[in-house]
């Protein structure tokens, strides 16, 4: 099970200028700017902290799609748009995003949060083959969770908390602050979106939901 909430993507304005920045052809940008709130009809992306939107021109996707197929090293400006979204996840899922390096993260702490509350199936990322083990972990954790707040003495508290971050199995769902940008999240797409984990399905699809994703993609063909 992966969730998740997009906080913003911005710095496409900056992008396709910096994009025509090598032959400085900057007239023949025809990017704009739209402050209109019912553009339903427009690819547009809203700025996060603002009302305004800005709109890619034909000619400046021509370049972009252009300049993403010829390679990574043309299509420097994709890693001048920044996406920061919020995503619930299971441990096994975040070791393999982990891999990817341009992606920077803030955790929810098991170390501070964990024993707060007892666990519910809704931490926990299973199908009907692995249901049994996670409920029995589930159980084992929330008994240990009771006996972390039953004792007392900072020593005995930590050895308990320590055994329960070390029963913590990789269907446990934490939640992260994500900040990264469309070079790599087409990266991530070229390498993940047949993958056999569910959970990169349900990622691609959010990402193909981007703005100007969908044609930043069809150039990679």
């Amino acid at each position: 099970m992966i969730t998740i909430k997009t906080i913003g993507a911005w710095g496409f304005e900056g992008a396709v200028r910096g994009m025509r920045m090598p032959y400085e052809s900057f007239a023949k940008s025809d990017s704009f700017h739209c402050d209109e709130m019912d553009c339903a009809n427009c690819p547009i992306n809203k700025c996060p902290d603002s009302d305004v939107r800005f709109v890619v021109g034909e000619a400046d996707m021509t370049l972009a799609k252009k300049l993403i197929k010829a390679g990574s090293e043309h299509r420097k400006f994709l890693r001048m748009i920044h996406v920061q979204a919020e995503v619930r996840a299971p441990r096994y899922w975040w070791t393999e995003m982990d891999k990817y390096k341009f992606v920077e993260a803030n955790s929810s702490s098991t170390m501070h949060l964990i024993t707060k509350r007892e666990l519910t199936r809704d931490d926990f990322s299973y199908t009907p083959l692995s249901c049994d083990t996670v409920k029995y972990a589930m159980d084992e954790i929330n008994c240990k969770i009771q006996l972390y707040n039953q004792v007392s003495d900072r020593e005995s508290r930590d050895k308990v908390l320590i055994a329960i971050k070390q029963m913590l199995p990789e269907s446990y769902n934490q939640l992260r602050m994500i900040d990264t940008n469309y070079e790599c999240l087409l990266t991530i797409y070229h390498q993940r979106h047949a993958h056999r984990l569910s959970e990169w399905k349900d990622f691609c699809d959010w990402l193909e939901r981007l703005p100007y994703m969908q044609e930043f993609l069809e150039a990679m063909k």
